[in-house]
C-alpha cells in the first residue's frame, strides 16, 4: 500500500508529530472564534461542522459539547475509517447527542481505499441502514454531492479528498478527489439543483502542520467565491487557522482550514479539536448566507472507559496552557482581558 504522503514530508514525519510545524507557509488574518455578519434579526439555520471522526468510540463528553451538537440542524463530520462497526458508532453518535437524521457524514479521506471498493461500498451502505447520509463517494461521474433540508433550507453537501492511501480506483465506486471538484461550475449546481447553501467538507492539507499552504487557501478562495458558503476541512489532526472570503456579490464566505480530530490522541497538538458552528440566514433576500459562526475549542482527555470530550476550560492545566497558547496564535483574542488562557471563559 503506497503511502499518502509525499515522500519528502514522511522523512520528517517523527519530527512534525511531536512537534507540529507553526511555519507560516502564507499570510492569513487572525479571524476571531466567533463573528457576526448579520446583525438583523431573524430566523437561522445552524450547520455544525466537526473533524476526522475514527472507529474509536468517544466514551463520554461534557454537557455543553453535547448540546452544541444537539442544537444542530445540521451536523457534518468526516469519518475517517474503511469500515463501520455500526455499534461504535451509534453509541459514539449517542453520546453527542447526534440524531442520524440529521447527520451527514464524509467518507473522502486517505483511509477510504485501504479496503478496496468493495469495502467502501459496503461502508456506505451499512451508514445507510443507520440512517446516516454518507458523501465523498462517486461513480459514473457523479458530484460529490448530496443534499439535505435542514430547517427549511435546502443544502448541499460536498465531500473530496486530497489524499489516498492506495491507488484511486479505476472502476466502479471511487472516492472524490480535487480534480472532481476544482473543475465544476457550482454556482451554476446551486441554482439547478435549488441549493440555498453549500458546504465543504475537504480532506486536505499536510498533517500535523497549524498553518495551511499557500495552494491550499488558493483552494478556499476558488471554493468560496463559486460558491461554497462553508469548508470545514480536515486531516492534519490538528486545528488550522479560520479565514473569510468576500464573494463577487458581497457576502462573506467562511474556510476553517482544519477542525483537528474529534477525540484525538497522540501529543497534545492531536488533542485540540474545533466544532463549527454556523448559523445561516433563513429566509428573505440573503437566504442560505452565514449569518455568524462560532468556533469551540475541545479537548480530549484519557479516561478508564476511553476518550472524554471537555470544553478546553476544563482540560487539566498543563494541557490547558498549552492549548490555549496554540489558540492565541492561530486566532484573534484580542477581546479577552490581558490575553490570559487560564482565566478565560471557553466559548463552549
Amino acid at each position: 500500500m503506497a503511502s499518502a504522503d509525499p515522500w519528502r514530508y514522511s522523512v520528517r514525519w517523527a519530527l512534525y508529530h511531536f512537534r507540529p510545524s507553526t511555519q507560516q507557509h502564507t499570510e492569513l488574518s487572525q479571524r476571531p472564534l466567533r463573528h457576526s455578519f448579520e446583525t438583523a434579526p431573524g430566523p437561522r439555520v445552524r450547520v455544525v461542522m466537526a473533524g476526522d471522526l475514527t472507529d474509536t468510540p468517544i466514551a463520554s463528553c461534557s454537557p455543553s459539547i453535547s448540546r452544541v451538537f444537539a442544537r444542530g440542524d445540521l451536523v457534518v463530520g468526516s469519518y475517517r475509517a474503511d469500515h463501520v462497526d455500526a455499534d461504535a458508532l451509534r453509541a459514539t453518535l449517542a453520546t453527542l447527542e447526534v440524531d442520524p437524521p440529521r447527520c451527514v457524514l464524509a467518507l473522502a479521506n486517505d483511509r477510504a481505499g485501504d479496503g478496496g471498493p468493495e469495502r467502501l461500498t459496503r461502508t456506505a451502505d451499512a451508514l445507510h441502514r443507520m440512517d446516516l447520509s454518507s458523501v465523498g463517494t462517486i461513480a459514473n461521474g457523479e458530484l460529490p454531492l448530496t443534499t439535505v433540508e435542514a430547517g427549511g433550507l435546502r443544502l448541499g453537501v460536498a465531500a473530496w479528498t486530497h489524499w489516498l492511501g492506495r491507488d484511486r480506483f479505476a472502476e466502479g465506486q471511487c472516492v472524490a478527489n480535487p480534480e472532481q471538484v476544482l473543475h465544476h461550475d457550482w454556482a451554476a449546481i446551486k441554482r439547478e439543483q435549488r441549493l440555498d447553501s453549500l458546504l465543504g467538507s475537504p480532506h486536505w492539507e499536510w498533517p500535523d502542520q497549524f498553518v495551511p499552504r499557500q495552494d491550499t487557501v488558493a483552494i478556499a478562495q476558488h471554493l468560496a467565491e463559486s460558491g461554497f458558503d462553508v469548508i470545514g476541512g480536515h486531516h492534519p489532526g490538528i486545528a488550522q487557522p479560520m479565514e473569510w472570503f468576500a464573494t463577487p456579490d458581497g457576502h462573506m464566505n467562511i474556510c476553517q482550514f482544519s477542525l483537528g480530530a474529534l477525540g484525538g490522541s497522540g501529543q497534545w497538538p492531536q488533542r485540540l479539536g474545533l466544532l463549527l458552528e454556523a448559523e445561516l440566514v433563513a429566509d428573505g433576500d440573503r437566504r442560505g448566507r452565514v449569518a455568524s459562526y462560532q468556533l469551540h475549542p475541545v479537548a480530549t482527555i484519557d479516561s478508564a472507559d476511553g476518550p472524554r470530550l471537555v470544553p478546553l476550560r476544563y482540560a487539566p492545566l498543563a494541557l490547558r496552557q498549552n492549548m490555549w497558547q496554540r489558540i492565541e496564535l492561530l486566532f484573534d483574542e484580542a477581546r479577552y482581558p490581558n490575553k490570559q488562557p487560564l482565566r478565560v471563559a471557553s466559548p463552549l
